[in-house]
């Protein structure tokens, strides 16, 4: 669990870091504060209905497809380790899993 606020900057690559920061208050206002509550919602594809509901401008599918990237880059010693195990994956297969370990919250050691 990694606070937003603290994720690599290279987890964004095209986004501003004006942009991220209007993204982290967004996101702050649905209560997504860290790794953990921000992959939650995107797992449960919740997070555009709440920040509707909060009244604020939903994201796009682009910019959904980078939050779950990010998020789910934050470990890349288990995303490795997935690779080296199962090499036939497909990329989005490889994000299926992904978001599936991050919802229960699985990490490497």
């Amino acid at each position: 669990n990694q606070e937003l606020s603290d994720m690599p900057l290279d987890a964004f690559p095209r986004w501003s870091l004006q942009t991220l920061e209007a993204v982290e208050e967004k996101l702050a206002v649905v209560g997504a504060t860290n790794t953990d509550e921000l992959a939650g919602l995107l797992a449960a594809q919740e997070l555009n209905r709440r920040l509707q509901a909060a009244g604020q401008k939903m994201f796009t599918e682009d910019s959904l497809a980078v939050l779950r990237q990010a998020v789910l880059c934050v470990d890349q010693e288990l995303r490795e380790a997935l690779l080296n195990l199962f090499p036939h994956w497909s990329a989005k297969s490889m994000e299926a899993v992904e978001e599936k370990l991050t919802l229960i919250g699985a990490r490497s050691r």
